[in-house]
């Protein structure tokens, strides 16, 4: 009787990896991808304001005199959405290492979908800021969206190369096995510093030219196929 279980529990094992084995060859694996340009609605401005004290009480003052100087302007952009950054105050010394007064910087970050406008904004604020740098990208809620149209694309995209690689293989049919679909985009683009526009804010400067630019949104779909014979 114990043989017949036995042999009985071999039997099941055994046909239990005739039904896998099939996965264990003709398996073909594969990407594709669908990638779309989208314009950017998304605009990052850092602006920024030195300056030099003998006594550090009133610089720190005068920094924050500035920045406050700047969220009163931002308070007239409802739809500009404006942050208090780095404030930092350190002593400076001369060549013989002997501290001659203090060093002050304090940053203020405005993100934006209006370009206009946060132009308009950045032109008046230059008055007591100067611009240290601006970004732009996509947003989070315009990427999801993007992505989730891009995943049809990219399934499409992946089918059409299974059914190539089962013509050219002359097998009769073909079944996936896994599948991985993966949202991404290529590298940010790097932030623009605004030297010009800096040396612009010792005068009476205009407000900035700001053009968006693209950026680019792509959806992979990986994964393994089995050809059918």
């Amino acid at each position: 009787m114990r043989h017949l279980t036995i042999a009985a529990l071999c039997g099941l094992v055994l046909a239990g990896l005739a039904q896998a084995e099939p996965l264990n060859y003709n398996v073909v694996n594969l990407q594709a991808e669908a990638r779309r340009e989208v314009p950017n609605d998304l605009m990052a401005v850092t602006m920024f304001t030195e300056q030099n004290d003998g006594d550090a009480s009133r610089l720190s003052a005068n920094l924050n005199k500035a920045l406050t100087a700047a969220k009163v302007m931002a308070d007239a952009y409802p739809k500009i959405k404006f942050y208090s950054g780095e404030n930092q105050t350190y002593p400076v010394y001369d060549n013989k290492n002997r501290a001659t007064g203090w060093r002050g910087r304090a940053e203020a970050r405005l993100e934006c979908r209006d370009f206009k406008q946060c132009a308009e904004l950045i032109g008046k604020m230059q008055s007591v800021l100067q611009i240290g740098q601006w970004t732009f990208s996509i947003s989070p809620e315009r990427r999801r969206d993007v992505e989730n149209e891009l995943i049809g694309d990219a399934l499409q995209a992946f089918n059409q190369r299974a059914e190539i690689v089962r013509a050219s293989l002359k097998a009769k049919s073909v079944k996936v096995v896994n599948l991985n679909v993966n949202g991404g985009g290529g590298e940010p683009p790097p932030p623009v510093y605004a030297k010009r526009a800096m040396a612009m804010a010792m005068e009476a400067a205009p407000a900035p030219v700001a053009e968006g630019g693209t950026g680019a949104i792509t959806v992979t779909v990986s994964g393994s196929v089995q050809l059918v014979e």
